[in-house]
C-alpha cells in the first residue's frame, strides 16, 4: 500500500504541470492561440528547435502570449520578453553568450580574426538606433535602423507626398514616421533623415557624392527640429537640445574618421582625428537650457606625432587660461616662440599670453585678426589672396562692432571696386 504513494504523487504532479508542444502545433485565430485539433485556448509553452538545438520558447495563458525566450547556440538564454497590456508595452532582457545582462548596452559579436561582425545597441532590452553588420575584412555590408525594437522603413522621397510641408505616404492620413531617403543632388550625396509623426526626429546620415566614393560623411544618432526644408535637406528652426546617449561621427571622403562625439551627463564629449588616425584633440561642451552649447572645461590638442600642442580651460565659451607648445615640445605660452593655429585653409601665426592668442595673428596672405586674452578684439582684415582684400572691420568682445566694409565676390579693395558699408553694435547690424 505504501508503495502507491510515490506513484500517486507523480500522477498528481504530472496532471498539474502545463503542457509543452512544438511550435508547429500552435495555431493563431483572432489573436488567440490554440493547439491544433483543440477548441480550447492554449495554456502552456511551445518550443522551436533549429538544427536540433532549442531556439525559442513561448509561454501562453488562455491563448495569450505572456513570455517569450530565445537561446544562444550554446544553450544559454539570449532574450526574455515579458508581455503586458500596460502603456509601456513588453519588457525585454538581453543576455550575451556568457550570461551577462546587456539590456542597456552595446551588442558586439566578432569574427575569428577579432574584427567586429555585428554592432548594435539595446535600450531597455529593445533594439534601438543603428545596427550594422560587417564582413570579415571590416567592411560594412548592412545597416539597419531600429526604434523600440521595430525596424524602421526606408522610403524614397519620390514616394512621399508633402501636405503643407508635412510628409505623408500616398493614401495615408497619418503623418509619416520612418526614414526618408533623398537621392544624390549637386554637392550632396545620398541623405537619410528619420521622421516621427511628420517632424524630423531621430537619426540623420549624409554621404559623400558617388564620384568621391560615396562613403558616409556624417552620422548622428539623434536630431530634432520643428520642420524640415525638403529642398536644402536640412532641419529648420533647430532649437538647442541634448539627449543622453546621443553620438555622432564625421568622416572624410576616404572614410577616415575626422570627429566623433557623444553626450553624457549633460556634457558633449568629442575627439578629433588627424588623417593618419592619430588623435588631434579632445574637448567638451556643456548644454545651457537658455543658450545652447558652449565649450566648457579643458580642451586639448595634439600634434600628429602625439606631442601635446595646447591645453586650454574654457568657461561657457570664454577662454580662461591655457598652455601652448611648439612641435618640439617647447613651452610658448607667453611669447617664447611663434604659435601656429590651423583653424582654416590658411593657418595664422602670432604670439600667446598665458596660453591664449594675444595681439595680431596673421596668415601668409596678409589677412589677420587681433586678439585679447584669446577673444577677438580690435581690427581684422580678410583676403581671398595676397592682392585682394574683401572685408575689413573690428571686433569687440568677440562680436562685430562699428564700421565694416565688404566687397562682393570677385571685387577687391585694392582695385577700387564698389563696396558695401555696414554698421554693427554688439554683433547686430544697425542703421546709421
Amino acid at each position: 500500500m505504501y508503495k502507491l504513494f510515490p506513484i500517486l504523487f507523480l500522477l498528481i504532479l504530472t496532471s498539474c504541470s502545463k503542457p509543452e508542444i512544438p511550435s508547429h502545433r500552435l495555431i493563431e485565430n483572432g489573436g488567440i492561440f490554440y493547439e491544433r485539433d483543440s477548441n480550447e485556448p492554449f495554456t502552456g509553452s511551445s518550443v522551436n528547435h533549429i538544427d536540433t538545438k532549442l531556439f525559442s520558447k513561448t509561454y501562453l495563458e488562455n491563448g495569450i502570449i505572456v513570455k517569450k525566450e530565445t537561446f544562444h547556440p550554446n544553450g544559454k538564454l539570449h532574450t526574455v520578453e515579458n508581455f503586458n497590456e500596460g502603456e509601456e508595452g513588453s519588457k525585454v532582457q538581453v543576455f550575451d553568450e556568457e550570461g551577462t545582462d546587456i539590456s542597456d548596452e552595446t551588442y558586439l559579436t566578432y569574427w575569428g580574426n577579432g574584427l567586429v561582425k555585428v554592432r548594435g545597441h539595446y535600450i531597455n532590452g529593445k533594439r534601438d538606433g543603428l545596427w550594422e553588420e560587417f564582413d570579415s575584412m571590416g567592411n560594412s555590408v548592412r545597416r539597419n535602423h531600429w526604434r523600440d525594437n521595430k525596424l524602421l522603413p526606408i522610403i524614397d522621397f519620390e514616394k512621399i507626398q508633402l501636405r503643407e510641408n508635412i510628409p505623408f505616404l500616398a493614401n495615408s492620413r497619418e503623418p509619416f514616421s520612418g526614414i526618408i531617403r533623398f537621392k544624390e543632388s549637386p554637392y550632396k550625396g545620398v541623405r537619410l533623415q528619420e521622421f516621427k509623426d511628420g517632424k524630423p526626429e531621430g537619426f540623420v546620415e549624409w554621404r559623400h557624392e558617388e564620384e568621391k566614393g560615396g562613403h558616409i560623411a556624417y552620422y548622428a544618432s539623434y536630431t530634432k527640429g520643428p520642420s524640415y526644408n525638403f529642398e536644402t535637406k536640412y532641419i529648420e528652426g533647430t532649437k538647442p537640445y541634448y539627449k543622453e546617449g546621443l553620438f555622432y561621427h564625421w568622416f572624410d571622403e576616404n572614410g577616415n574618421k575626422q570627429v566623433e562625439g557623444s553626450v553624457q551627463d549633460g556634457l558633449q564629449l568629442y575627439t578629433r582625428y588627424h588623417e593618419s588616425g592619430a588623435i588631434k584633440g579632445k574637448g567638451q561642451s556643456r548644454f545651457y537650457p537658455e543658450d545652447g552649447w558652449y565649450e566648457d572645461g579643458v580642451q586639448i590638442v595634439y600634434y600628429e606625432n602625439g606631442q601635446l600642442r595646447s591645453e586650454e580651460l574654457y568657461d561657457k565659451g570664454v577662454p580662461v587660461s591655457g598652455k601652448k607648445f611648439s612641435d618640439s615640445g617647447m613651452d610658448i605660452s607667453n611669447g617664447e616662440g611663434l604659435g601656429y593655429e590651423d583653424t582654416s585653409y590658411y593657418p595664422q601665426q602670432g604670439y600667446y599670453l598665458n596660453g591664449l592668442r594675444d595681439g595680431k595673428w596673421e596668415d601668409e596672405r596678409g589677412a589677420f585678426n587681433t586678439y585679447q586674452k584669446g577673444i577677438l578684439e580690435g581690427p581684422s582684415v580678410y583676403k581671398t589672396d595676397s592682392e585682394c582684400t574683401w572685408m575689413v572691420g573690428s571686433y569687440k568682445k568677440g562680436l562685430r562692432e562699428g564700421e565694416w566694409i565688404e566687397y562682393t565676390y570677385g571685387n577687391c579693395m585694392e582695385d577700387g571696386d564698389p563696396s558695401e558699408l555696414t554698421y554693427f553694435e554688439n554683433g547686430e547690424e544697425v542703421e546709421r
